[in-house]
């Protein structure tokens, strides 16, 4: 999507309108949406949902009505960080030393050790249980986000480990400190 783009998700209560159905009630909020995001004085999505709505809703709407809508930004190429990883586990040290600098770079010092750990089981987690490419992102905007990308088309499942379990537990931890 281009700089600015908007995302606009919205349910069937819109769309609805007596006699009208199909491609004509889907008509009806993009043609709104794009006379709102048109409109000089509405400059942010808040102003486009509020000037569409306006203009769509009827006086007694005959369900519910669900209107998102959402603008894209992108990011400075100093924003974003991002690391080929090898898929043997000695690559994971030179990886957190890469992290920590960048950081630093970023003034957040306080964050290295949550980070370290973090990256450090993602990418365990990639070595261990998948084959190929492996691929480490930060993004840093209002939030520090870390992604971890490999070529499993399976979803992580973190799973309650037993007392004797000796592995198991690390998304459980991953979730808990990226929460914080």
């Amino acid at each position: 999507m281009v700089e600015g783009s908007q995302l606009v998700p919205y349910g069937h209560g819109l769309m609805e309108r007596r006699g009208r159905g199909g491609d004509a009630g889907f008509a009806l909020p993009r043609g709104a949406l794009s006379r709102a995001s048109a409109r000089t004085d509405v400059a942010d999505p808040k102003e486009t949902c509020a000037a569409a709505l306006d203009a769509l809703l009827p006086v007694r709407p005959h369900g519910a009505v669900a209107l998102s809508v959402a603008r894209t930004r992108g990011m400075s190429p100093d924003q974003v960080a991002d690391w080929d990883v090898p898929a043997e586990p000695a690559a994971v040290a030179n990886l957190r030393t890469a992290v920590t600098h960048r950081l630093a770079h970023w003034g957040l010092d306080d964050l290295v050790l949550t980070t370290e750990l973090i990256l450090s089981d993602l990418v365990n987690n990639a070595i261990r249980h998948t084959t190929g490419p492996i691929h480490l992102r930060l993004l840093c905007n209002h939030t520090l986000t870390c992604e971890v990308f490999d070529s499993s088309s399976a979803f992580p499942h973190p799973r309650q480990a037993s007392t004797t379990d000796e592995d198991g537990r690390g998304l459980l931890l991953v979730a808990r400190l990226a929460e914080r």
